[in-house]
C-alpha cells in the first residue's frame, strides 16, 4: 500500500532542493528513511553533496536512516545544530 510523506528542507537543503517543502508518494508501505533519501537524491542531485552533514528528523524526532516511515509522516532534512 502506498504511503505519502511530507519532506521539509532547511538552510542549504532548501537551496539544493529548490523548495522548502514537498510531498512524496512511495509505492511500498515498508519504506525506510534511507529509501526516501534515495528518491530525494534522484530528484535533487545537490542534496547528495550535503549528505555527510545531513541530519534527519521524522515527526520532529531525530531519526536514523533505518527508521521505517508510515503514511502521513513528516520528514525534515537540516544541517547540524550548534549552540551554547
Amino acid at each position: 500500500m502506498p504511503i505519502r510523506v511530507k519532506v521539509s528542507y532547511y538552510a542549504r537543503f532548501s537551496d539544493a532542493a529548490g523548495t522548502r517543502e514537498e510531498s512524496y508518494t512511495l509505492a511500498d508501505g515498508s519504506v525506510s528513511v534511507a529509501d526516501l533519501l534515495r528518491v530525494i537524491i534522484s530528484a535533487h542531485e545537490g542534496i547528495e553533496k550535503l549528505r555527510k552533514m545531513m541530519r534527519i528528523a521524522v515527526n520532529k524526532e531525530v531519526a536514523e536512516p533505518s527508521r521505517r516511515l508510515r503514511d502521513g509522516d513528516s520528514v525534515a532534512l537540516f544541517p547540524p545544530l550548534s549552540g551554547g
